[in-house]
């Protein structure tokens, strides 16, 4: 999903609280936050990709929930016990799906800060999952190899491809991020275990125990790691 589709969502889910809070607070029209509601709703749905809009559509309150108070001049009203019930869920969907709860705060707020174009599109939807979180940290390693053998040239995969174009020093290294030797010599390292704790165990195996949180971490973490690489130089060793 779009990276600026879920800045939106997020704006959406702040306003929805506020309807909830005012909606239990029982100090202001019910139907008319309702309505609000409802506005809200649709704009999510037209920002969610098209597999997660049905799981949210049922959650409009629908013509029926409404009426009209037979005194004060038939003041137009919603069922609170539907209203409650839609907004609570809707509440909680976009709190697992996107992170944007309390308990996920600190670290979901990791996903907006990812700038990489390749981990938004290709990461992004797996992390909105409800499991196999494992699959967003492959393709994230994917998504590193791949550039890594793009940038130098080289058709070698995995911890082989990091030995032979990432060195320990600079001066024998196809790829350069530093002059300094401990620089270099950090970052090859780092490279060579993305490919030995990262990718190689969700590569080869499933990890279902994988967490949300675990995969959020790792995937900005990557991120970080091929900004760096997409600054590195390239230079012909002989």
């Amino acid at each position: 999903m779009d990276q600026k589709n879920i800045e939106k969502i997020k704006s959406y889910f702040s306003q929805i609280k506020g309807l909830r809070v005012a909606a239990e607070a029982e100090l202001f029209d019910s139907a008319e936050l309702a309505k609000q509601y409802n506005f809200l709703l649709e704009k999510i749905i037209s920002l969610v990709d098209e597999d997660l809009k049905e799981e949210i559509s049922h959650l409009k309150i629908e013509s029926q929930s409404f009426g009209y108070t037979s005194y004060g001049g038939g003041s137009e009203y919603v069922k609170t016990d539907v209203f409650r019930s839609k907004i609570t869920q809707l509440v909680y969907w976009l709190e697992n799906r996107f992170a944007f709860g309390d308990k996920f705060a600190v670290v979901g707020g990791l996903i907006h800060q990812i700038k990489d174009s390749e981990i938004q599109s290709r990461c992004l939807d797996l992390l909105a999952a409800n499991d196999s979180f494992d699959r967003a940290i492959s393709e994230a390693t994917r998504i590193f190899e791949n550039r890594l053998s793009k940038k130098t040239g080289s058709s070698l995969k995995g911890t082989k491809l990091v030995n032979e174009t990432v060195k320990s020093n600079p001066q024998d290294s196809v790829l350069k991020v530093s002059e300094d030797k401990d620089i270099q010599e950090g970052f090859a390292n780092i490279c060579r275990g993305i490919m030995l704790y990262f990718r190689n165990p969700n590569h080869h195996t499933i990890n279902p125990e994988t967490s949300k949180e675990d995969a959020i971490k790792i995937c900005a973490f990557i991120d970080l790691v091929l900004q760096d690489l997409e600054k590195a130089k390239i230079q012909e060793i002989k």
